[in-house]
């Protein structure tokens, strides 16, 4: 899988991420002709350090029933590109009719789709095909500029150094990545605004990737764990930039929880 990440003044947050590793190699691969976009810091990075137990702070149950993500709204700007939106139950939407490697959106598309990110908390543009290093970068632009960050480096097999590349190869990516709910970037004070996934192969058994709305987990909350995480700083245990593990989103201003459960080194109280 091959990932992209964009960055803006703004922290923006979307969906939590989780993967469910492989631990052998799978021989049998098949191409993923789709590339997903997140407003969210969701790049699933591998922990180093264990999550210290703070009371009143757990990880989301299994079994947890969140609220529901806005519907989809009409758009007839997209209609008039050809461009049609589905909903993916329970979160999500699927875009269809726009190529990611033709001309650049307008800004009118690429705003809407921008806002529906953010309130369905990622985009699934199909029919895609396999992108080039350079494509994926070039369609991660379209959102923000690029950046690549992370604590693995980059990958000898990495298609552009813009692109987080991540396998159950380690002779092809990055193994053993990202298998705590998380937000990508939490070690950085800017953190990252969107990241792109393009899976180039994937595993018939296995290797799934989990998404949980960050807002609708929050609504989850009763209201006096609500009022005690509003209160509640993260401290990466990588880098020491503290972030509040609760915030609003800067495009739906919808109140939003913020935590990688494998990079957190501890939680403050205000």
């Amino acid at each position: 899988m091959d990932l992209s990440k964009s960055l803006r003044p703004l922290p923006q947050a979307g969906c939590l991420c989780r993967r469910s590793l492989q631990p052998q190699r799978v021989p049998q691969l098949r191409s993923c002709a789709s590339l997903g976009f997140l407003t969210a810091a969701c790049w699933p990075l591998a922990a180093t350090h264990r999550l210290r137990r703070c009371s009143g702070l757990r990880p989301f149950g299994s079994g947890m029933a969140l609220p529901a993500v806005p519907p989809l709204r009409d758009s007839a700007v997209l209609k008039q590109h050809g461009i049609s939106l589905t909903a993916i139950e329970p979160l999500g939407a699927r875009v269809r009719g726009l190529d990611l490697k033709g001309p650049e959106p307008s800004p009118e598309v690429r705003n809407f789709l921008e806002e529906e990110m953010a309130r369905r908390g990622f985009l699934v543009f199909e029919d895609q095909g396999v992108l080039s290093g350079d494509e994926q970068v070039r369609a991660s632009e379209f959102w923000g500029g690029r950046e690549i960050h992370s604590t693995h480096g980059v990958h000898p097999q990495a298609p552009n150094r813009h692109i987080f590349r991540l396998s159950n190869d380690s002779a092809v990516g990055i193994v053993g990545v990202g298998p705590q709910w998380h937000n990508d970037g939490s070690f950085e004070v800017g953190v990252f605004s969107h990241v792109g996934y393009h899976i180039v192969r994937v595993p018939e058994h296995g290797g799934n990737t989990q998404f949980v709305h960050q807002g609708a987990a929050f609504d989850a909350l009763p209201p006096e764990k609500q009022e005690y995480w509003s209160r509640l700083v993260s401290v990466n245990a990588t880098s020491g930039v503290l972030h509040p593990v609760v915030h609003d989103h800067p495009i739906s201003g919808r109140r939003s929880v913020y935590l990688h459960l494998g990079m957190t080194g501890g939680i403050l109280e205000k």
